[in-house]
């Protein structure tokens, strides 16, 4: 799920026709600064996170790419391991 996220943020984002040339000069600055934070988080604990935050979602990884295997959280709230 990370890979596929950061695939997403790598290839899509930028070439998008439905993006708009201001919407991704702003996501690159957010980019440039998040470079600059001194407190970055761990890759370990961010992959971490996309796993669990998929899986509120009802998302899982499978051979064939991601899918919804329609278990999510239908609460509004999300659980103590996203939070």
């Amino acid at each position: 799920i990370f890979e596929s996220v950061r695939n997403y943020q790598r290839i899509h984002l930028e070439t998008c026709p439905y993006i708009s040339t201001e919407m991704k000069a702003k996501y690159k600055r957010l980019l440039e600064l998040e470079i600059d934070m001194p407190n970055k988080k761990s890759q370990r604990f961010v992959k971490a996170y996309y796993a669990e935050a998929a899986s509120e979602l009802g998302i899982v990884d499978s051979p064939k790419g991601l899918i919804f295997d329609g278990q999510s959280n239908r609460s509004d709230v999300p659980s103590e391991r996203v939070m």
